[in-house]
């Protein structure tokens, strides 16, 4: 026998659809090993660019740090787009 909540699920009756704001975030990877695990970043560079990602979105700051592979040691540049309202 299954028993019935005696609460309903869901959003109250009447209450409205909210936008909450949608972060996204590339993963990246070793080029040599293809692993996602790294060293904490350092030497941050950052460039101040207003411009568009391939995909479309749009960004005011281009920011680079350095990292290391955890799993063979091979050193990269991570490269990300960030959109600032400041």
């Amino acid at each position: 026998m299954s028993r019935i909540p005696s609460k309903k699920l869901g959003r109250p009756v009447g209450s409205k659809t909210e936008d909450v704001p949608v972060v996204d975030k590339v993963i990246t990877a070793c080029p040599a090993c293809k692993s996602t695990e790294r060293s904490d970043y350092c030497n941050r560079r950052e460039l101040a660019h207003l411009g568009k990602t391939p995909d479309g979105r749009q960004y005011t700051h281009v920011v680079w740090q350095d990292t290391r592979c955890e799993k063979c040691g091979q050193r990269r540049v991570d490269k990300s787009f960030e959109n600032r309202t400041e």
